[in-house]
């Protein structure tokens, strides 16, 4: 049996909002896991997404945040660039030529030829991730989310006690709750298989 950690695609979706993309992709490039794979899937941005995500990845643009330190050694990134009419007709090296990379070397951009939503287009995003891949957990993320360094250690962690979890998520505080950044916005939430509607825990606590 294998020793690596599982593999976690993680998955951010981009619609004209590049700042908050690049402040959320510097604090994945700074997480304390050692076998994931990064995927930004653009959902047709006019807002010069793309080109402003490559040149991130290249070292060129850098991040201001005030949760999150740029580092300049983690520069630049070899990037993947894909069209989402070759998504699934891609060859089947795909994983094997992204393995010759470090995980904290590489990304992946998806190019939605239109914009097709939330669901659909990080749908389309884990149809690749589950063709190409081979991932052991699929990680959704917001774009304007900044994680902690521990936060998918521990969430594969959790999820790796019991195979009848089928889904784990974080506590998530507000970026900036009246100037702190201390303040829980929610910590989970008991979800209805049945109506699909989940009760938050923790919501709004102060």
């Amino acid at each position: 049996m294998s020793n690596e950690s599982p593999r976690v695609s993680i998955i951010i979706l981009n619609w004209n909002g590049w700042k908050d993309t690049l402040e959320c992709l510097e604090s994945i490039y700074q997480i304390d896991y050692s076998n994931y794979d990064v995927l930004v899937v653009d959902n047709a941005s006019q807002d010069n997404s793309l080109e402003k995500i490559k040149n991130y990845a290249q070292g060129l643009e850098t991040v201001e945040s005030r949760l999150v330190a740029y580092r300049f050694q983690n520069k630049p990134l070899e990037v993947f660039v894909f069209s989402e009419k070759d998504y699934f007709n891609l060859p089947g090296t795909v994983k094997e030529d992204l393995d010759l990379i470090p995980s904290d070397k590489r990304i992946i951009i998806l190019k939605n030829n239109q914009n097709h939503g939330y669901a659909q287009g990080n749908n389309l995003a884990i149809e690749f991730a589950l063709k190409h891949l081979d991932p052991d957990y699929i990680l959704i993320l917001n774009n304007d989310t900044v994680v902690h360094e521990d936060s998918v250690k521990c969430m594969v962690n959790a999820a790796q006690k019991d195979e009848k979890i089928g889904a784990v998520t974080p506590k998530v505080y507000y970026y900036d709750y009246q100037g702190r950044s201390d303040v829980i916005s929610h910590a989970g939430e008991k979800f209805n298989l049945y109506i699909g509607r989940g009760k938050r825990f923790c919501k709004n606590q102060v």
